[in-house]
């Protein structure tokens, strides 16, 4: 008996929706931009992020961070899983050359990753296209707000 083996057509149906799904996932990651753009320079960091300070408002930003939960993370308790918002503009213009404390937040913000202050693990998403530019400019109006106590 000469028989061959076919593929149901709903197992081919899935098979073909699986693949097509996968493409998609492959092209929007291919594509996706990175939240920063990676050619800006300290330089470049330091004026965006001290034209969003002077637009930002220090009070929407204190009630930002709680709503978009980086307070979660962000405390001043042992064990916390990022650095505390507190004193963070006195020591933050001193942890990259070239860097003002602007700046540092700003590529913190954007692209966590490429510094990790005090050994703090890279868990923060990139926040880019997250946050509309009013938003961000509140954020880290805020954030510059917070010295040591």
């Amino acid at each position: 008996m000469n028989r061959k083996t076919l593929i149901s057509p709903p197992v081919l149906l899935v098979l073909v929706m699986l693949a097509a799904i996968t493409v998609v996932f492959v092209i929007v990651l291919l594509t996706s931009s990175n939240e920063t753009d990676p050619g800006m320079t300290p330089d470049d960091y330091n004026a965006r992020g001290a034209e969003l300070v002077a637009m930002g408002n220090s009070e929407n930003g204190a009630q930002l961070i709680v709503s978009k939960t980086c307070t979660a993370c962000h405390r001043d308790e042992a064990g916390s899983v990022g650095p505390s918002f507190t004193g963070i503009v006195d020591y933050a213009g001193t942890l990259r050359p070239g860097f003002t404390a602007e700046g540092y937040l700003l590529e913190s913000i954007l692209d966590p990753g490429v510094y990790l202050y005090n050994n703090y693990s890279n868990s923060m998403p990139a926040l880019g296209t997250q946050l509309s530019d009013q938003e961000l400019a509140d954020i880290m109006a805020y954030l510059m707000t917070q010295h040591a106590q």
